[in-house]
């Protein structure tokens, strides 16, 4: 008497381990994913895990760990469509007469959603055409998909990555060891700025922004002062951009955007011009307002940005923080 075994499938190592049971009982005999995605945005853009998945003869998808399973078999017209804005992802299963499906996920999963969807199409044409895959993907890099010689079994372009680091990569991992301290830094860069400010070198520069040309004619040359400050800010900005990418996952051109200059200035203006403490206190009121709007009425978001820096310049022009002054100077 032999008792039967149960099937044991290949998943890759895109599965998260809390969905590992969930994946093998959905999974036919001799089924194996080729490629899963875990989104982590459900449709009102609340955090919700779910996972998509692509195996040689369908799409599985389930909205979180327990919950039932949707499948699509690949058929003639089926599309799997990707895009994103504003940082959140998007990912459309269609067929000719209508939508199907929909999945929204943050950037952080991008890379993951770039190869599932790949492996979609992949599928779906050798399905639709009966044409086998091994030979179309055999002179492929499996990451890249750059072409690959016969006889080369390394990709040229990856292994230039991984072993010949470009001298920017060491910007890149500065995050390592600063997410840690992102307080200190925060307190270091404040208590920096204030002894500039009180420095000889801060009265200059407040000269050179007040009247330069007097400045001038006092011996003074604003060139070099502006220019080190300028470098100084570009060292601040550094440091916060290492840290800001490990935080949302993954950067894309959207983050150059102008709204995303303006959100800057509306810091320091909300916070309070010509003050240190004013920008920061600026960045997290707006950015708590952003946090909220974004989830509950996204489409309202450059709008209340546009009021609030047209309702702080008319009425509030030095901030909060000129605000708690006035409070201040009207109780004496």
């Amino acid at each position: 008497m032999t008792s039967e075994v149960p099937a044991v499938h290949s998943l890759p190592p895109d599965v998260p381990a809390g969905w590992v049971n969930d994946v093998q009982a959905q999974l036919l005999p001799h089924e194996n994913v080729l490629a899963a995605l875990e989104v982590d945005l459900d449709a009102q853009l609340h955090f919700v895990k779910g996972l998509v998945l692509v195996t040689p003869q369908r799409l599985l998808s389930s909205a979180c760990p327990g919950d039932a399973w949707q499948s699509w078999d690949f058929s003639e017209g089926l599309n799997l469509l990707h895009h994103d804005h504003a940082g959140v992802a998007h990912l459309e299963l269609v067929d000719a007469q209508q939508r199907l499906a929909s999945w929204r996920f943050t950037l952080g999963q991008n890379l993951q959603a770039i190869r599932l969807v790949d492996q979609f199409h992949s599928q779906l044409q050798s399905h639709v055409t009966g044409k086998p895959l091994a030979l179309a993907l055999h002179n492929v890099c499996p990451s890249c998909k750059a072409p690959l010689e016969p006889d080369q079994e390394e990709c040229p372009i990856c292994t230039k990555v991984v072993h010949t680091p470009p001298s920017t990569w060491t910007l890149f991992r500065l995050w390592r060891f600063a997410k840690p301290y992102q307080g200190q830094l925060l307190l270091g860069f404040f208590l920096m700025a204030r002894w500039l400010i009180n420095s000889k070198f801060g009265r200059v520069l407040q000269a050179v922004r007040d009247a330069e040309t007097r400045v001038m004619c006092s011996g003074y040359n604003p060139i070099g002062y502006k220019l080190t400050i300028w470098t100084i800010s570009a060292m601040m900005c550094g440091v916060a951009g290492a840290l800001y990418v490990p935080q949302v996952g993954i950067i894309n051109p959207s983050e150059m955007s102008p709204a995303n200059s303006i959100e800057i200035a509306i810091w320091a203006a909300v916070g309070g011009r010509a003050t240190l403490i004013g920008p920061i206190l600026g960045a997290f009121i707006v950015n708590g307002a952003k946090s909220w709007l974004t989830v509950t009425y996204p489409e309202f978001w450059l709008y209340f940005l546009g009021a609030l820096f047209i309702g702080v310049t008319l009425y509030l022009p030095d901030g909060v923080v000129g605000l708690v002054k006035k409070l201040k100077g009207g109780s004496k």
